[in-house]
């Protein structure tokens, strides 16, 4: 009498990994080492797949646009009437305020600067700008109000023998328009640290030399000295 057998196969994923001939009547437990490896690498391969997806399944957030970071405010004191900035995006609308009071919404030039023209400003106040992008506001900066600084403008004597002045304010790099005997000779520059000569071998005993600075668009501070 023929003995009957049976094959017993197992499948993963499509694939025969292994297979047992065993005769009937008899119960077989199969483990291939094969089979456990197989399984094993399915399973790392699908993991492997679930976390690309989700990583790639989680979005970006951008917390602040580069439109925004490069919004500028440049320093304001009393009396200059208006605030100016900056920023890298021409044509776009800017919100301005004003201790937390909406003033105005100004547009940018082509070059991405921007002036708010306000003649009532006064020490302390604070000025915030806010840049429209996407159509939110955002990349909020302040500046606050300064007194002006004391502008002493000072000139050292001057001698017949020497034929200059010299002489020194609080500001760096501010126009000094220079005049002799109430004529306009010529404009300097003060250096970083305030300072200006002013240079004449024409002066003479009993002329009067008098120096003013710019500030704000006007020349004020007048001083004077006569020559000896």
């Amino acid at each position: 009498m023929k003995t009957k057998k049976w094959i017993r196969q197992l499948v993963v994923a499509g694939f025969i990994v292994g297979s047992i001939i065993s005769p009937i009547g008899n119960s077989v437990d199969f483990v291939s080492a094969a089979t456990t490896e197989t399984a094993d690498k399915i399973k790392t391969t699908q993991d492997a797949n679930i976390e690309t997806a989700n990583v790639s399944a989680i979005p970006t957030k951008v917390t602040t646009s580069k439109a925004a970071n490069s919004l500028s405010l440049h320093p304001v004191q009393v009396g200059d009437g208006k605030v100016t900035g900056t920023t890298l995006q021409p044509n776009t609308s800017i919100r301005v305020q004003v201790n937390r009071v909406l003033k105005t919404v100004i547009v940018t030039d082509e070059t991405g600067a921007f002036t708010y023209k306000n003649s009532r400003l006064i020490e302390g106040d604070i000025v915030r700008v806010e840049i429209k992008v996407d159509g939110l506001y955002t990349g909020a900066k302040e500046v606050v109000v300064v007194a002006p600084a004391k502008n002493e403008l000072t000139l050292q004597p001057v001698t017949v023998k020497e034929k200059k002045v010299v002489g020194r304010t609080t500001l760096p790099k501010t126009p000094i328009r220079m005049s002799v005997n109430g004529v306009a000779k010529t404009t300097l520059t003060t250096d970083e640290q305030g300072d200006f000569t002013y240079n004449n071998s024409t002066l003479v005993a009993g002329d009067v030399v008098k120096a003013e600075m710019k500030i704000n668009g006007a020349y004020t501070g007048a001083k004077e000295v006569t020559v000896v």
